[in-house]
């Protein structure tokens, strides 16, 4: 077996941020499912976090170990550089925010937020 590096923070920012968009407005949802705003906001708020890496074999399930390294506190972190990020991404690239109202990212959310119930 080869090892080979794993981010488990990408792995995790990615998963909240098809969290969040599953209950996203539709034109967040739009944006976000073009290949390079998607990329654009996962690195976005990779580079503002503490990234967690480890060295594993090729059979073994990174997936779930991303858990274990993403306590509360920094899911938290997490979800509020999302909203904050999703938000700048749009704003910058698209410019239909003028006519069309960034929504109140809470609501967006609810999905991510039962989780840390």
């Amino acid at each position: 077996m080869t090892p080979k590096i794993v981010n488990l923070t990408a792995q995790t920012v990615s998963k909240n941020i098809a969290d969040a968009l599953a209950g996203a407005p539709a034109p967040h949802q739009e944006i976000f499912s073009i290949p390079y705003y998607r990329q654009q906001l996962i690195a976005r708020v990779l580079s503002r976090m503490q990234n967690h890496c480890l060295v594993c074999e090729d059979n073994v399930p990174s997936h779930q170990l991303a858990a274990l390294f993403h306590p509360l506190e920094q899911q938290t972190e997490i979800d509020r550089l999302i909203r904050e990020q999703m938000g700048r991404v749009t704003e910058e690239n698209i410019g239909w925010t003028d006519s069309v109202q960034v929504p109140d990212y809470p609501s967006v959310f609810r999905a991510v937020d039962k989780r840390a119930t």
